[in-house]
């Protein structure tokens, strides 16, 4: 097997390789990271103000996507997390925590003894 692939040479053409050129991709869209960011903190916080905002700036991302290069998936991922952020924030338990207030609300411990 080696003396054939000897006696037949190189299989690869050097006058045909061409190097390799990126291409003009500028990488994520700007309002397409806000918008991710501001999902992702609105759904950690829940935060209902900063998940409009979020849903906001992924409609501004879509209306803004270049024509050249359009990056449907970045611009849909972007309006479901701010989606998603919204839901988590109106339809999910928010823990109570006594404060202050209701500790002076409470009536005082009953005497033993």
């Amino acid at each position: 097997m080696a003396s054939k692939a000897a006696t037949l040479g190189d299989p690869r053409r050097p006058a045909e390789i061409k190097k390799y050129v990126r291409s003009a991709e500028e990488g994520p869209h700007p309002l397409g990271l806000i918008s991710l960011t501001l999902g992702v903190g609105s759904m950690a916080v829940k935060m209902k103000a900063v998940g409009w905002v979020a849903l906001l700036v992924s409609l501004a991302a879509i209306v803004h996507i270049p024509g050249s290069h359009p990056d449907f998936k970045q611009a849909l991922s972007s309006s479901m997390i701010s989606l998603v952020s919204l839901g988590a924030a109106y339809f999910m338990p928010v823990p109570v925590r006594p404060g202050p207030a209701a500790a002076a609300a409470a009536p005082p411990p009953a005497a033993t003894g």
